[in-house]
């Protein structure tokens, strides 16, 4: 797990848990910046599949907006498509399927010919 100088049980723990999981670290530099005299560290880590981390910009702000920790923003660098799909499901009785039948091979005809419960499933699409 990199250049890590430094951990107790708990860290040794994420390390294993880390590498036992592929994970990949994004940030690379300290995050958080103790009073003296203890040195600047890594305990806020951003961890990314192998599968999406080189989709990923990391950056580290320098302002610490008030606070002992350095803010992380990660970009994901992907195009986020979106489809609509049709995914209701219709349960018909053998007979409500027969009527569906003949009304798709005689569509010319009256809408009159289907029952009330196959109109109704047409209200509900």
């Amino acid at each position: 797990m990199g250049s890590i100088t430094r951990t107790n049980t708990a860290g040794r723990v994420l390390c294993e848990s880390i590498d036992d999981q592929h994970l990949i670290i994004l940030n690379s530099m300290s995050t958080f910046i103790p009073p003296p005299p203890r040195n600047p560290s890594t305990i806020d880590l951003t961890l990314a599949s192998p599968s999406i981390a080189s989709l990923c910009d990391t950056r580290i702000f320098s302002d610490l907006c008030r606070s002992d920790h350095h803010p992380i923003e990660v970009l994901v660098n992907y195009l986020i498509k979106s489809i609509k799909t049709f995914s209701y499901k219709l349960n018909f009785t053998s007979s409500q399927w027969s009527e569906v039948k003949y009304f798709n091979d005689n569509a010319h005809s009256s809408s009159t010919l289907l029952t009330p419960t196959i109109l109704s499933l047409n209200m509900i699409l």
